[in-house]
């Protein structure tokens, strides 16, 4: 790909900016295709503010991914530059807000996950093969609450907690 790329790079270049481009757009536009939701545009003249806001947004698709054969679609819990193929608990509530906010479908798919490998026993999952990594981390109950409050906050998808996982409904775990 690289030679390729390296063949025409003007060109190369163009076609990734257009990208960018669309998808900065549907980050913030409703009904989008890329996404299952949208960000909230902020409207201010405190320019520090909207900067704030905006790099923020750009920091949060800076971790996406749609590569991996376990996800699709989703965002990395871990710095990228180390690799970036985990997703932590504690980190993904951190974001949940925006993840709720932005793309609902794909939360909910890791809600789920969440579930079927039990985080109550590892601090993270793999998102490669999807199993649980690491130590139990005393945050995970917290993180998890949280993540689903925020997705049930914003989505009003209560029927989720009726859904059944292993065997037991998500409320009942």
């Amino acid at each position: 790909r690289a030679r390729c790329w390296g063949g025409d790079f003007a060109a190369t270049f163009a076609t990734a900016k257009t990208d960018w481009q669309n998808r900065w757009q549907a980050v913030f536009t409703p009904g989008n295709r890329i996404y299952s939701g949208c960000l909230p545009t902020l409207e201010t003249d405190d320019q520090a503010l909207r900067e704030l806001y905006y790099l923020s947004v750009a920091s949060l698709l800076e971790t996406e991914r749609d590569n991996f054969p376990e996800f699709k679609q989703c965002f990395v819990g871990e710095d990228p530059e180390w690799g970036g193929d985990v997703t932590w608990f504690w980190d993904y509530s951190l974001t949940s807000l925006p993840y709720a906010l932005l793309n609902p479908a794909v939360m909910k798919n890791e809600l789920r996950h969440w579930l079927t490998i039990d985080w109550r026993t590892c601090s993270h999952f793999s998102l490669i093969n999807g199993k649980p990594e690491g130590n139990w981390c005393a945050v995970n109950p917290y993180a998890y609450f949280l993540s689903l409050d925020r997705y049930l906050t914003v989505t009003g998808d209560f029927g989720f907690l009726s859904e059944t996982i292993n065997g037991k409904t998500v409320l009942g775990y």
